[in-house]
């Protein structure tokens, strides 16, 4: 089974990876995207740190914004080669490493975002115990996960579209589910466990969000009417 590094340095899912996030209308543009940049608000003289920086497209756009500096971390060689050709002006460093094997200069961030990343990690709260560490004092923390209802069942990535499975909703662990035509290993938690995994890490939570559509980002009512069904995206924020 494979984690979530060796996942996305498979070709042909790094492929089919690229191909959904481009598709007009990608979930991630329309229901992601828009309520991250709203809980991270301003980035001006910001050093942030990124947990899955993937492309590094997004540290690219970071850094346009004014953040004074940008450090991403991904699993994927894949992705930091790609990141690494997109970063080459500003103030940015980006490193192929596991996040639970990471070591963070202590005080150094103000900022540490994770968009679409933690749900591959195991042990969630050793992770972002080092993250906490890593921030100044009063620094943020925002992230994005795959939502526990969907992440709760392992079959339920596999259903056909617009139906889901919900089941063992409080049992907490590894999933392995078919994405992308291969078999990835990620880890379900309920909502109440990414709340107590932030604040026993050390973080006070200020905001919780569900990636709830907006009308406005879509072109059709159909597609609009789609995405109110059920949630895919969890989003937090928490303050050290």
């Amino acid at each position: 089974m494979r984690d979530g590094g060796s996942f996305f340095d498979q070709p042909d899912v790094f492929d089919a990876y690229w191909r959904a996030r481009s598709r007009q209308e990608s979930a991630n543009s329309v229901l992601e995207q828009p309520i991250i940049e709203s809980l991270i608000g301003s980035v001006d003289q910001l050093a942030v740190l990124d947990l899955g920086c993937g492309d590094g497209q997004y540290g690219k756009q970071l850094l346009a914004q004014g953040a004074a500096s940008y450090y991403g971390i991904d699993a994927s060689m894949r992705m930091v080669s790609l990141a690494k050709k997109n970063l080459t002006e500003g103030n940015a460093h980006v490193v192929h490493q596991a996040f639970e094997e990471m070591e963070l200069p202590a005080g150094k961030f103000d900022l540490a975002v994770s968009r679409l990343a933690l749900h591959y990690v195991d042990d969630l709260v050793h992770v972002l115990t080092k993250v906490c560490r890593s921030l100044a004092s009063g620094g943020r923390l925002v992230f994005s996960v795959e939502h526990p209802l969907l992440t709760s069942c392992q079959e339920s990535q596999g259903t056909k579209p617009g139906s889901w499975v919900v089941d063992d909703y409080f049992v907490a662990g590894a999933r392995d589910v078919l994405w992308f035509g291969d078999r990835v290993r990620k880890y379900h938690r309920s909502i109440e466990d990414y709340f107590l995994a932030v604040q026993q890490a050390g973080f006070q939570v200020d905001m919780l969000r569900e990636s709830k559509p907006d009308r406005a980002q879509f072109s059709s009512e159909a597609e609009y009417g789609r995405r109110m069904r059920i949630p895919l995206f969890l989003l937090m924020t928490g303050r050290k």
